[in-house]
């Protein structure tokens, strides 16, 4: 016969007067905490359930009645409901939530005191007042107090990580009334123009700028996204990609490092580090942040599916690999660099004995082979010859040129607080494959061969001076995995073992429990300016978009722009219609002349523009910061190119605020004689073959001279050269 209500009742409150003595012998016979070791809510609640379903079984016996499973299912639940809600009250709760809640508060305060209207060379940094280092701090710590209790809920590191990304990545979006990045706008651009247009434009019609529909996966998708939500443009929600493109990566993460681990610890302390080490800045509107969510997302699942088979399943791999075609399609369509480095790591992973999955290598490369043969091949064809000639230039393609060196004290602070974040994750990686035994480097092999597979990439190419950061980016998910460990004991990289042997327990003492919380404010700290000490060239206020705005208003069809470079905002606005030519993206020989003689070789160059077109000159301060913190001409030469600019008879001004000047060119320097012409059309092949030698060897940063409105110069795909670089 079951028990009575009364009687089930009876039995539990018999419990829980047990449980408050015995509750941590039985944890400590369970091998739920070593001895003497403090209970947190999840074992409490495991060893109160325990002593209520012994105690109710002993009851039972003594009646000679035995418990129903319906009662067993109370008994059970009821244990663990009321360890949380008796023991585990409002003061431990506080304990846990208040360092996030400080931080968050701390963060919204600093946000408010913030002043960008004044940038220098050091970017956002000096403009954070102290409170928002102490609530990063603070954020930080109280991570680590989450995270070293390996039973703790998945709930609390996940807080603190979302807090984090707030912290990280929605700060410039707060401070600033206007979207970052001369890129970003131009993405925007391209979207504006597909909407307009409604349809894809591949040919001739769009000069280089049509590269941009070869590979058209993140603009349509953007442009739909624009005429779903009603928004104006793009750059109504931009400013906000960076900390949405950054949660994109944290199903994918999780995934990864569960894979081969189920120590809580090791997980989000990985998830936090991979975080403040991804400096790169690639999470920014841009076809590169959606693409490398979509290769960790394929990647998780490619692991998931080798590491952890279900026997007998073959349909649902048949399902999983379904759902990945999608997937690989958007990569594909999406970015040129990523695919790549997707058939690598696949690849890569083949050639060790517990993945013999071929299915997901074989699809990427038909769809990647099927669209670069179709769609992409006009730009194929004028890169591939390039392509060839840096294969196998490791230290060429590594390595930056003319125009993307840091210069300047600000410039270079931000480089090397970069560079010392990137070495200590990367001694950190190192440290914890030593300590982590030959049972952690087998278990992650294949993490271990995803790390050092990126680095091949530089044989292939120097994708336009930025492979170095693009190696990083794709090296981080697996690094951080080996950093992560070097902060906590030998991790145990499957489930506790029978009996309770190996069970992860919670971290003290100075050496797992104060140092590794120290490593991890240190670095977070680092990621700042690692991540924000260039906003000056990022950075641009509403002036110069209202500057830039109103010259692109006037402009009539076949007009051409000239700026110093194309680090403002709306660089590429009617790139359908207007023209644009970046002097510091020629020949250094060429502006050596236009220093020396600003009026007249600019007048020169862009005299050949026709009726009803017109020739502008746009100078912006963003093209200043630009120039001086990446080491062309300084800011005193661009000033005296101006006034010498605003003293010709050839140009007449047309607007000026705080921001920048932009002047309209009345009359060519000198009228263009008959027998000249010939002169004239070789030196506009010889600028139009420089334009196009400069889309070969940067795909990201392409620019080129215009002496014709026709000639529309562009570049392909996501650089971020104005981005972080060091």
């Amino acid at each position: 016969m079951a028990l009575s209500v009364a009687d089930l009742r009876e039995a539990q409150k018999a419990a829980r007067e047990a449980a408050q003595k015995s509750a941590q012998k039985a944890a400590e016979r369970a091998g739920r905490t070593a001895p003497g070791e403090s209970l947190n809510e999840s074992t409490l609640a495991l060893a109160v359930a325990d002593l209520r379903m012994a105690e109710a079984r002993r009851a039972a016996a003594a009646n000679g009645t035995a418990l129903d499973d319906q009662a067993t299912m109370n008994l059970s639940v009821a244990g663990l409901r009321a360890a949380v809600t008796e023991r585990v009250r409002w003061p431990q709760l506080l304990r846990l939530a208040a360092p996030l809640a400080v931080g968050l508060v701390l963060w919204a305060v600093a946000m408010a005191l913030t002043d960008t209207s004044n940038l220098t060379d050091y970017g956002l940094v000096p403009e954070l007042p102290i409170i928002f280092w102490v609530g990063l701090a603070t954020l930080t710590v109280g991570f680590w107090v989450v995270v070293r209790d390996p039973q703790r809920s998945n709930w609390w590191p996940f807080a603190y990580t979302v807090g984090l990304l707030v912290m990280e990545r929605a700060t410039q979006a707060v401070v600033y009334p206007t979207p970052l990045y001369a890129w970003a706008w131009k993405h925007d651009a391209v979207i504006d123009h597909l909407i307009d247009a409604g349809r894809l434009q591949r040919g001739a019609e769009l000069g280089d700028m049509a590269v941009y529909d070869q590979w058209p996966g993140f603009f349509t998708a953007q442009a739909a996204l624009v005429r779903l939500t009603g928004a104006e443009t793009a750059a109504s929600f931009m400013a906000w990609w960076p900390l949405f493109s950054s949660l994109l990566l944290l199903a994918p993460l999780l995934l990864i490092y569960r894979t081969f681990t189920q120590d809580r610890r090791l997980v989000w302390t990985a998830v936090w580090l991979f975080y403040v080490a991804n400096w790169v800045g690639q999470d920014y509107y841009s076809p590169q942040s959606l693409a490398f969510a979509l290769h960790l997302g394929v990647i998780a699942v490619a692991l998931r599916r080798a590491e952890r088979r279900a026997p007998g399943r073959r349909s649902r791999q048949m399902v999983w690999t379904a759902l990945l075609v999608p997937l690989i399609a958007g990569i594909v369509i999406a970015h040129q660099l990523t695919p790549v480095m997707l058939a690598v790591s696949l690849g890569s992973l083949l050639l060790m004995r517990r993945y013999r999955d071929w299915t997901l290598l074989i699809i990427l490369m038909l769809v990647f082979l099927s669209w670069n043969l179709t769609a992409s091949l006009p730009f194929l064809k004028e890169a591939v010859p390039d392509m060839i000639n840096s294969f196998g230039k490791v230290a060429d393609n590594l390595e930056r040129g003319y125009g993307s060196k840091p210069t300047g004290t600000g410039a270079l602070v931000a480089s090397w607080a970069a560079r010392l974040l990137s070495a200590a994750v990367l001694l950190l990686a190192a440290v914890g494959l030593v300590r982590g035994g030959k049972l952690l480097r087998h278990r992650a092999r294949p993490l271990l061969l995803l790390a050092v597979m990126p680095p091949m990439l530089a044989i292939a190419n120097g994708y336009g001076s930025e492979m170095i950061f693009r190696v990083l980016m794709f090296m981080l998910p697996a690094i951080c995995f080996f950093a992560a460990a070097a902060l906590l004991p030998v991790p145990r990289p499957l489930a506790a073992e029978p009996a309770g042997q190996g069970r992860p327990t919670t971290v003290k003492g100075l050496r797992y429990g104060v140092v590794p919380a120290v490593v991890l404010v240190v670095l977070t700290a680092l990621f700042v300016p690692s991540y924000s000490g260039k906003d000056r060239l990022s950075y641009f206020p509403p002036e110069e978009v209202d500057l830039v705005q109103q010259l692109f208003d006037q402009a009539p069809k076949g007009s051409l722009v000239v700026a110093a470079h194309r680090n403002y905002p709306l660089a590429y606005d009617s790139y359908w219609d207007v023209g644009h030519y970046w002097f510091l993206d020629d020949a250094k020989t060429h502006v050596d002349k236009i220093v020396k003689d600003p009026a007249g070789t600019l007048a020169s160059d862009m005299g050949g523009v026709e009726a009803p077109g017109k020739a502008y000159l746009l100078l912006t301060q963003g093209q200043i910061a630009n120039s001086e913190m990446n080491g062309m001409l300084t800011g005193d030469d661009l000033r005296r190119i101006e006034r010498s600019v605003a003293a010709s008879p050839l140009f007449k001004e047309l607007g000026r605020n705080s921001a920048g000047v932009f002047f309209e060119l009345k009359r060519p320097a000198a009228p263009p004689a008959k027998a000249d012409a010939k002169t004239a059309d070789t030196k506009t092949v010889d600028t139009k073959d420089r334009a196009q030698e400069k889309v070969a060897q940067e795909p990201e940063a392409t620019a080129g001279r215009a002496d014709t409105a026709a000639t529309a110069a562009g570049s392909l795909d996501v650089a971020g050269l104005t981005r972080r670089t060091s």
